[in-house]
């Protein structure tokens, strides 16, 4: 549905991931609004943030998020995880799909939110632990 560049913000001098739609149905387009739209409410540390949404000069959609370094969650299945991170990993994204149901419900009813485990949900290290990041989610109503 999309392709994702690494870019940099030279205003605010920081790295950003940029989310082109390569589809032009009309259908694909007001679902990636709705995801934009959707995702930019939230603020959880186990969800990508979404800064800026937008369309380039020949009017395809973008959205600017917040760039995470690591691993995709395919590749570190592929690797092999400790049962221990594997219920780490799953608490996390449960922890991040709860906020969203949550999130979401109250704004509209009858939505769905998935975390495909072909998408990204990468990992990458911080002071004391791993963390997980979710970049990519299917909001649908």
């Amino acid at each position: 549905m999309g392709v994702v560049y690494l870019a940099e913000d030279k205003n605010l001098g920081r790295r950003v991931a940029i989310k082109f739609l390569n589809l032009t149905d009309h259908h694909y387009r007001a679902r990636f609004i709705r995801e934009a739209r959707a995702v930019s409410i939230l603020n959880h540390p186990n969800i990508a943030t979404v800064y800026e949404y937008g369309e380039s000069d020949s009017a395809q959609p973008f959205i600017v998020m917040e760039y995470v370094n690591g691993k995709s969650l395919s590749d570190a299945l592929d690797e092999g995880l400790t049962l221990r991170r594997s219920v780490e990993i799953i608490c996390a994204i449960g922890d991040a799909l709860a906020d969203i149901v949550g999130s979401l419900a109250q704004r509209q009813p009858q939505i769905v939110a998935r975390q495909r485990p072909q998408h990204r949900a990468p990992q990458h290290a911080t002071a004391d632990h791993q963390h997980v990041t979710s970049l990519e989610l299917s909001i649908e109503n």
